[in-house]
């Protein structure tokens, strides 16, 4: 500008009215118009337009107005706004994108219902479900008295029905088996295809306590392992100090436990309902529609089982060395570079990022100057310094709940009004001038250091003879120190008249002494002293952290030296954004390896092995970390349902590998036999339960919201990821270090068997479980003759489904599966 000519820089007349040239740059312009990085870019790119309405809910019609149009004409868009409806809207469409989880949770259905073949049951599964959350809530609310319920407490419902339909995937699979091998044991086959069971007045009802018994057994400790380790990961998370995610830690725990206890006693008596007491034999039309998709469902199977395990025998190595060094490579991306990335903008982010409210937030707010400055600390404010006294700083209010204040708790030692106190607080004060830290300022700083100006204010004379007014004693015949007496009177007098103040001189602030209002005469509880630094506020973590040490450090320092009633002072500045960065940041990795330890815990008495154990460990180590790195290189900043997310991925990564882990320590053989039979039997089951909760997620990536947005994103990737390492990973990794074992199968006497009550006529074809080994190790062959006596007799029992396999793949092209 100086370098232009006088005419051409002089602001014509009829421009500087009613404050045209101030409004324009302060509000209308953008700063880069005024101010362009290059020549080139002298142009306005960006004006700001005001409208004459509310910025409240009441405009939210003319804003779906505004939604139905595209907001171009000709050659300007209108990219974004700021009408004050982002809460609003919020809570608008975090209940209408509530479709999008029922979409999901109608997808599980279907599957649930497809796979157990029973409407009813799926019926009932679902109510437990929702049971499960309803007594979940009523914990929260009235047990455990909790009045925040942040949103992110909605993606339990998700969790649950996932772990919901797997526990019911699960318990059916085991029961079917279990039930299937014991009926066949005792069921003859006529010439027209029809079955008789064999002496029924004394077999069945001793039978169905048998299929019953070993069914919970062996379910129920592989339910209540996978329910341990989640509701862990969950409760892990409780170690944050931000209410929402120890609010949610709570709650999804709780619900998930709530779960596990309507699992083993809704469930149970539902499948025995259902296939005990409820036999209804399907018709012609619908039994042959269901053998056709049961048969197109075995090819399928089978050819899947029989690539997976080919490819894992052949290739465990390139998987354990593959997938391993991609693992260790996200463990680098997490953990060094470029870490987990924390947020750089205080306005929490509630919709996608093409939302016309969010890039206002993300990109033009600090564009124009008004937004700039018209915050009391921001972009271009100066961090304040403040030292306080007299009050702890402890936080006694209820941390569940970030409305709560608590109450203050004083410093019963705290005195300023000791003589010792006012010299020391003197040459504090002194001190700050001194620091780097410090910023100058002119004019009179009256209540910035308070015992400056107390000490000015009791320089006056003591007698005024135009007033005619005796001040004494406070005036200049107390010297300073003052004594404690006149202290205390002077001081409420020096406040009282500071107060009277022009306006232009003082102005109430946070600084100066604070008085105790109960107290008669009032007296001094705490003070404040406050000074502006010369560090500019910025959402850098580690240019705040660097402030924070210095300033901290050398107040620490200093009050080393001072009185007893002036050491338990401490510092504060606006340091809340700041704050929650390091809260994020620490409380995410401690509640991330908390909850693998513990998960780990879990493993050990679930294998009885160290070297399953660590494998499965390292399976659903490299699971969670190859998610939170795929999520970081999208972008991804470590915010409070970003830190929930990752915090709990561990738990739900180990579901998979403690599965397989399972599997394989119950298989006999050698290590290759084991994992053959583990792939076998849990290769299917697990793909369909990470296709069911992944297809959950994705239904939410639909939505406006964020939040929901993530959450699907999460699930998808965790889901997938997990299923991978568990399957190709862990399985390779057992096959190279594994061990032998050998089992023989145990005999067990059994007595006479009783009369049964009900039970269906036809057996259903069954799929492979990876517990149904279990019962196999466990199942015995009940033989009777027409005596009323019995014998026992050992049966030694192929896997059915590992069976079928390869006589189907007997009838394919061969191929060696025991190579190893």
């Amino acid at each position: 500008m100086a370098s232009c000519d006088r005419d051409r820089c002089r602001v014509p007349k009829y421009c500087a009215q009613y404050d045209a040239v101030y409004n324009l740059l302060f509000y209308i312009i953008d700063s880069d118009a005024f101010s362009p990085p290059t020549y080139s870019a002298t142009f306005v790119k960006n004006v700001m337009i005001f409208l004459p309405l509310p910025t409240s809910s009441t405009i939210l019609p003319y804003y779906m107005k505004l939604q139905e149009t595209d907001l171009i004409y000709d050659t300007l868009s209108m990219p974004a706004m700021d009408l004050g409806l982002k809460n609003a809207l919020f809570d608008l469409w975090i209940i209408e994108d509530t479709w999008l989880m029922g979409l999901g949770g109608l997808f599980v259905f279907l599957c649930v219902w497809v796979y157990t073949k029973s409407l009813v049951l799926t019926i009932l599964l679902f109510t437990a479900i929702t049971y499960s959350i309803g007594i979940a809530y009523f914990l929260y609310i009235y047990v455990f008295n909790l009045e925040f319920f942040p949103f992110m407490n909605l993606l339990v419902i998700v969790i649950v029905i996932g772990i919901g339909a797997d526990d019911a995937f699960l318990y059916v699979k085991v029961w079917k088996m279990i039930s299937k091998q014991l009926i066949r044991d005792n069921v003859v086959s006529n010439d027209n295809g029809l079955t008789d069971i064999k002496n029924v007045s004394s077999a069945g009802e001793t039978i169905l306590v048998q299929i019953l018994e070993e069914t919970l057994k062996h379910s129920i400790t592989a339910i209540f392992v996978t329910t341990l380790t989640t509701a862990v990961a969950f409760y892990a998370s409780y170690v944050s100090y931000i209410p929402a995610i120890n609010c949610f830690s709570v709650f999804a725990g709780t619900a998930v436990l709530v779960n596990f206890l309507l699992m083993v006693s809704w469930l149970p008596v539902s499948v025995f309902i259902i296939d005990v007491k409820l036999c209804i034999n399907k018709t012609v039309l619908l039994g042959a529609i269901s053998k056709t998709i049961n048969e197109i469902g075995e090819d399928i199977k089978v050819i899947l089982n029989r690539f997976i395990i080919t490819c894992i025998m052949r290739l465990h190595i390139l998987f354990v060395v593959i997938l391993g060094a991609i693992g260790v490579c996200s463990v680098v991306v997490v953990f060094y570079y470029p870490g987990l990335q924390l947020p750089d903008s205080k306005q929490f982010q509630l919709f996608q990022t093409s939302h016309p409210f969010e890039q206002y937030d993300m990109n033009y707010r600090e564009k124009f100057l008004f937004e700039r400055f018209g915050s009391d600390i921001g972009i271009g404010s100066k961090m304040p310094l403040r030292w306080i006294w007299g009050v702890k700083a402890i936080d006694n209010g209820n941390h569940m709940d970030p409305f709560s204040k608590g109450k203050l708790i004083f410093d019963e030692n705290f005195s300023i009004s000791n003589p010792k106190s006012q010299v020391w607080l003197l040459e504090f004060c002194a001190k700050i001038k001194r620091q780097s830290f410090y910023q100058q300022m002119l004019g009179p700083l009256l209540p910035n250091c308070f015992i400056e100006s107390f000490k000015m204010y009791m320089s006056r004379r003591c007698i005024d003879n135009i007033d005619n007014i005796n001040r004494t004693p406070c005036c200049e015949s107390s010297q300073f120190p003052y004594t404690k007496e006149v202290f205390d009177f002077c001081i409420i007098k020096a406040v009282e008249s500071l107060y009277q103040t022009p306006r232009e001189i003082f102005m109430p602030g946070v600084a100066g002494p604070k008085f105790l209002r109960s107290a008669h005469p009032p007296s001094v509880a705490a003070i404040v002293v406050e000074y502006e630094s010369v560090i500019p506020y910025s959402m850098s973590y580690r240019e705040m952290d660097k402030f924070f040490i210095e300033v901290e450090n050398w107040t620490r320092k200093e009050l080393g030296d001072a009185p007893p009633g002036m050491k338990c002072g401490w510092f504060l500045s606006d340091l809340q954004f700041y704050d929650l960065q390091g809260t994020l940041a620490g409380g995410t990795v401690i509640a991330m390896m908390l909850s693998a330890g513990l998960g780990f815990i879990v493993l050990i008495p679930s294998t009885f092995s160290c070297i399953v154990s660590v494998s499965a460990l390292l399976a659903m180590i490299f699971s969670s970390t190859v998610t939170i790195a795929i999520l970081v290189l999208s972008g991804w900043k470590l915010n409070v349902l970003e830190s929930v997310a990752i915090s709990t991925s561990a738990g739900l990564a180990v579901d998979f590998s403690l599965h397989y882990a399972l599997s394989y320590t119950n298989a006999s053989g050698t290590k290759s036999t084991r994992v053959k039979f583990a792939l076998s039997a849990s290769s299917g089951p697990t793909a369909a339960a990470s296709l069911t909760s992944g297809f959950a997620g994705i239904f939410l990536l639909r939505s406006n919201l964020l939040p929901y947005s993530q959450i699907g994103t999460f699930l998808t990737l965790i889901m997938s990821v997990s299923w991978i390492y568990a399957t190709f990973f862990l399985c390779a990794l057992l096959n190279v270090f594994g061990q032998s074992s050998s089992k023989d199968p145990p005999t067990e006497e059994r007595k006479s068997i009783s009369r049964v009550s009900s039970i269906c006529s036809v057996v259903p074809n069954l799929e492979s479980h990876e517990l149904e080994h279990l019962a196999d190790s466990n199942r015995t062959n009940i033989t009777h003759s027409h005596s009323p006596s019995s014998v026992s007799a050992t049966t030694v029992v192929i896997h059915d489904d590992y069976e079928n396999s390869l006589s189907k793949i007997d009838k394919k092209p061969s191929v060696d599966l025991n190579n190893d």
